[in-house]
């Protein structure tokens, strides 16, 4: 199960561009009425699942009860909204409407600590589209979509995911800094956090700079592992010459180098060092797709490198991209050298979102995709 973000339309043309012929998201007032009462149903419900007892508690029930019914119900005139756009956007908001409504049956159903939990990953989905792209300044849009007061309440990775959400990425960066300084934090609960960090600097404020002195105080806790150490000496030393290939004009060899790269640092004993090249080359990739003409071969090798940068930076197996860019890769150009290895991952990537459920448990629609596209990739000839 992949939620989606109700949040998505606070980035232009943060729905893709695999269906050309659709039109680009518009923001109406309507449908940003819905949004901004769908966030403010969240912090009224997210600050009640952080203590089990709360979100169980009787005399709480009606009022957690109301707001899990009224998210379900912005999901679905959010999906609605979304039918006139592209195929990315379409399964991300029925996601999102299938999720609320599980998360409501569950609490009905007295599943307490399931729905808490599909509760918290339905926030973290609105993360996933909006730090595709460079944004130098917050959302004109996400000061008015959620009170301050409101956010001071949610522990801090709660609160940073839905600064993210929104579009706060100054305050989201002011609250991942504290976390990482939070010394009674242990340092295996805040990889998550290390990574949302470096790709809000590296990806979305093309600011290389900015993490170095935080990360070499991190580096310098004395209850982090060594090989966490080392990986973190790593990436500072590796920042500077990454602030360069960043910040220079999206090339696809660069970032198919800089894929090479990452993925070479990266092994199951360390699948870490290679973050920080990943997130450099998922940078110049979206950059590629939205600032230049490319043809159908350049298309599908880019949403390709973007899979699999985001197959391993994604922020959890629940929480990915890496299924639509697969799609996309493959529907671009059907007949293209990546097709057959892209079909394979999006396979694994389905199969892992239904946690370890056989073919059977499959829903209709998503082997209905994987059909649709295998026909296509054998009409062209592959």
């Amino acid at each position: 199960m992949a939620a989606a973000a109700a949040c998505w339309l606070l980035l232009p043309g943060c729905g893709g561009e695999g269906d050309k012929g659709k039109a680009e998201p518009v923001v109406d007032e309507a449908t940003l009425a819905v949004m901004r009462g769908f966030v403010e149903k969240l912090t009224v419900v997210l600050p009640k699942t952080v203590d089990r007892s709360t979100f169980r508690d009787p005399e709480e029930q009606p009022v957690i009860r109301g707001a899990l019914a009224a998210l379900a119900y912005d999901a679905s005139l959010l999906a609605e909204h979304s039918r006139s756009y592209e195929s990315g956007v379409v399964r991300l908001q029925r996601s999102l409407e299938r999720d609320t409504s599980e998360i409501l049956r569950q609490y009905e159903r007295g599943h307490y600590d399931r729905a808490a939990f599909l509760l918290r990953n339905v926030t973290e989905n609105c993360v996933v589209c909006h730090v595709r792209l460079p944004s130098p300044g917050d959302s004109p849009l996400a000061e008015h979509f959620i009170d301050r007061t409101a956010l001071t309440r949610l522990p801090a990775p709660a609160r940073a995911t839905l600064q993210m959400a929104t579009r706060r990425f100054d305050d989201a960066l002011t609250t991942l800094e504290g976390i990482l300084s939070a010394e009674e934090l242990h340092p295996a609960l805040v990889l998550g956090p290390l990574t949302d960090y470096l790709t809000l600097c590296i990806r979305v404020k093309s600011d290389c700079d900015r993490p170095i002195p935080t990360l070499e105080k991190f580096a310098r806790r004395p209850d982090l592992w060594l090989r966490l150490r080392l990986d973190v000496e790593e990436w500072i030393a590796a920042l500077p010459a990454l602030r360069k290939r960043v910040q220079g004009e999206p090339d696809l060899a660069s970032a198919r180098t800089l894929v090479t790269e990452g993925i070479a640092r990266c092994d199951l004993r360390d699948p870490r060092l290679g973050v920080p090249h990943l997130i450099a080359a998922s940078a110049i990739l979206q950059r590629v797709i939205n600032e230049g003409p490319q043809t159908a071969a350049q298309l599908a090798e880019a949403y390709y490198l973007l899979g699999e940068t985001e197959s391993r930076i994604g922020r959890n197996y629940w929480v990915t991209e890496a299924p639509f860019f697969f799609e996309t890769s493959i529907r671009v150009d059907p007949g293209s050298p990546f097709a057959e290895d892209a079909y394979s991952l999006l396979e694994e990537e389905i199969l892992m979102s239904y946690e370890g459920s056989d073919w059977d448990e499959i829903q209709g629609e998503d082997r209905a995709l994987l059909s649709e596209l295998r026909t296509l990739m054998d009409g062209a000839g592959r």
